[in-house]
């Protein structure tokens, strides 16, 4: 279930119990005070069951509601990153990412320039945050060959780890199954991001 529709639904169910409660009282002052032939409490008795079964229809109205926005922005993002990506691709291939090693010299000038290349990249693309790429060696592991300085906070300087490059070869030991797919030929996408260092 997702954040916002929990979010949505204690905010509902809220505002219905402090009605309720409201109602309560109201009931216990009045229902004495004969009106138009009915008491007060008969007829707030009748507004507590249209405001159940208006809580109840918001509340389920609300799942297809928020099922359909996150769906919507999900296949934007995928649109995006389904025509980016094979765009980046190319060009890093086009310019020798195949030959850089994890013991490629951090000073080596097509490393420098396919480095240089995806920061222009991610500043030419706002809706890009980072951009990496990874091996698969021989045993297993996963290395960075590329990853470039990234100012995820957007106030022109790089600053700290997190926004520092990645030296090349780094070992990346978060085991992913969508990575685990990228590195077999399927195009994958998490769901949910993976939170690391």
């Amino acid at each position: 279930m997702k954040i916002d529709y929990i979010i949505f639904s204690l905010v509902v169910t809220g505002s219905f119990v402090l009605i309720e409660l409201w109602m309560a009282a109201y009931c216990k002052a009045v229902k004495t005070v004969e009106k138009y032939g009915r008491t007060k409490a008969s007829i707030t008795g009748n507004l507590r069951y249209f405001f159940i079964f208006l809580i109840v229809s918001l509340l389920v109205s609300g799942i297809a509601f928020v099922d359909a926005a996150g769906d919507k922005v999900e296949g934007n993002f995928k649109k995006i990153a389904g025509g980016i990506a094979p765009t980046f691709a190319y060009e890093l291939r086009r310019m020798g990412h195949s030959r850089l090693t994890p013991s490629t010299a951090p000073d080596n000038a097509s490393y420098l320039y396919m480095m240089n290349a995806m920061v222009q990249w991610m500043k030419l693309n706002p809706e890009i945050e980072s951009i990496y790429t990874m091996r698969k060696l021989p045993g297993g592991r996963n290395v960075f060959i590329l990853g470039p300085e990234t100012d995820y906070n957007r106030d022109g300087t790089i600053r700290g780890e997190k926004e520092e490059r990645v030296p090349i070869g780094e070992v990346y030991e978060e085991k992913i199954p969508e990575l685990e797919q990228a590195f077999k030929g399927h195009e994958s996408m998490q769901p949910e991001a993976t939170k690391d260092e």
